[in-house]
């Protein structure tokens, strides 16, 4: 497990984790890192927590990101993301948590989010995403505990979650 947190202020990118392929936990939160989620992250194939949450990186979620399928618990809140999540999200099926607030997250989810059926607690908001956020047969199928989504038109989900 890698836990370096708030006050350590590591101001580099992800670069540094290369040859990590045996880590299970990894939570650098608010050590205002900078730049793109790299794609060799997809070598820590052991990894089951990712909390990356409160830090300024930038640029798309990367597909790579999708093959880490022990992930359990993706923290990416308040970053400077943007774009649509990738199609491979549904890779992630043992995806418990999903947490992307204060992104510029946009679009729909694509539908192959139906298949994380382990997933309880998704968070979207700030800006809010295209309408047709959540694919209908997405949420008829799930068991979703907490689901957030807010901006200027979060009236859009117009369906129970039950």
């Amino acid at each position: 497990m890698i836990y370096i947190s708030y006050t350590n202020r590591i101001s580099s990118g992800l670069n540094n984790l290369y040859g990590c392929i045996h880590l299970e936990s990894l939570q650098l939160q608010s050590n205002e890192l900078i730049g793109r989620i790299i794609n060799t992250i997809s070598q820590l194939q052991q990894l089951s927590l990712l909390y990356l949450q409160n830090n300024h990186l930038s640029g798309t979620l990367p597909a790579e990101l999708c093959s880490l399928t022990r992930l359990q618990r993706l923290n990416l809140s308040h970053n400077d993301l943007r774009g649509a999540l990738p199609i491979e999200i549904g890779r992630l099926t043992r995806l418990e948590s999903l947490l992307l607030t204060d992104n510029a997250i946009v679009g729909p989810v694509p539908l192959s989010i139906s298949k994380l059926s382990l997933l309880r607690d998704f968070n979207v908001f700030r800006p809010f995403p295209s309408q047709g956020f959540l694919p209908s047969r997405a949420h008829d199928r799930h068991n979703f505990e907490r689901v957030y989504v807010f901006g200027t038109n979060s009236n859009l989900i117009n369906k129970s979650l039950n």
